[in-house]
């Protein structure tokens, strides 16, 4: 197989892309490790950054091995904060989930995108907040109150999704309002970094409730607007995603 050329980490992943987060997420590997040393998440983060390095060089995906090498870094991060660590990837390859093909490819299934995400709720917009009071990096927020929970905990009725900006021109939807009804794809653990890097520290009855976007998507009359999916094909979508949560919460050996 010729060698595939990794999409981009600020081109592929459409979400630290929508986003939504600080652009330092994404160049700040220093940053990045000494958080996960604080969180004591350094072993099972190295251990996922290995299996997705020897993955891009089998399937001779990147141009390069610094390409390489920075897409496992990153990815490995965005991975472990979302839950998904090693025994967890194993169970997934086990059920035909293609951790690679989610982190490299243009199109992905909802069911990929939502291992980048610790939440997946169905919510209707409550309020629009312009506040840059927060120290977390974002300036832009939307009061969500969820309706639907197709993965991860859900910590409260109401919850806060925090992004670099309102208007993104990667967004299907740029400018949400309240009232309206989305599919979201949302971090509390990318939230927390950046909480972290802006030197914030409120209580973590404040924090869980706090999230940074990765992706949302309308809907309307029951289906996603998109990929102007239809009602059966969005609740097909949706059960995916909760067997993926089912998976993901497994404990290993049982």
């Amino acid at each position: 197989m010729p060698p595939r050329v990794l999409v981009p980490l600020l081109g592929a992943l459409a979400g630290l892309l929508l986003a939504a987060g600080p652009a330092h997420a994404q160049r700040d590997p220093g940053a990045r490790a000494d958080y996960l040393r604080t969180q004591t998440l350094t072993e099972p983060a190295t251990a996922v950054k290995r299996y997705l390095l020897e993955e891009l060089r089998e399937r001779q995906m990147g141009t390069s091995a610094g390409q390489r090498a920075r897409t496992a870094d990153f990815f490995s991060f965005v991975l472990i904060l979302s839950g998904v660590t090693r025994d967890a990837i194993a169970r997934l390859e086990d059920r035909d989930v293609d951790v690679i093909h989610a982190i490299t490819a243009q199109a992905r299934p909802l069911v990929e995108q939502a291992l980048l995400a610790d939440l997946v709720v169905v919510g209707c917009v409550v309020a629009v907040d312009t506040t840059t009071a927060l120290s977390d990096g974002h300036t832009y927020g939307l009061t969500v109150a969820v309706e639907e929970r197709l993965k991860g905990p859900v910590p409260a009725d109401t919850i806060l999704i925090r992004q670099k900006q309102r208007v993104s021109s990667r967004s299907p939807d740029p400018t949400p309002e309240a009232g309206e009804r989305f599919l979201f794809l949302a971090s509390n653990g990318l939230y927390r970094y950046y909480a972290w890097r802006g030197g914030q520290a409120p209580p973590d009855a404040v924090l869980r409730r706090r999230y940074s976007i990765y992706r949302r998507y309308r809907l309307q009359d029951g289906r996603l607007l998109w990929r102007d999916q239809t009602p059966r094909q969005t609740r097909q979508a949706f059960r995916r995603v909760r067997i993926l949560d089912r998976w993901l919460r497994v404990e290993p050996g049982s």
